[in-house]
């Protein structure tokens, strides 16, 4: 995502947003299967309602794009934040 924000517009931007979706539609498969690995039964559903319902922060995130495109006047701040939101997944999914 940064090197889609940091190139834009141009191929190598195109190149990083397709690796992003790749990566994302990737964990996707992995992040339903975490909880079943670690809990079982009630916890097990209580985990998959987690996830669902973390699911509704995308309703969150576009206030915030337009929050920092009104402070900074684009939108790269939105897409830096939104790349840091998944680095910061990434690494908690590894501390599993």
């Amino acid at each position: 995502m940064v090197l889609a924000v940091s190139t834009a517009p141009s191929p190598v931007a195109l190149l990083g947003l397709t690796a992003v979706v790749v990566g994302t539609n990737t964990a996707r498969a992995i992040l339903w299967t975490i909880q079943t690995r670690f809990l079982s039964g009630i916890g097990a559903a209580g985990g998959l309602a987690l996830i669902n319902s973390s699911a509704s922060s995308g309703l969150r995130r576009p206030p915030i794009n337009g929050q920092l495109k009104d402070i900074t006047g684009s939108f790269d701040a939105g897409l830096l934040a939104l790349s840091g939101f998944m680095f910061l997944s990434m690494l908690l999914t590894f501390g599993l």
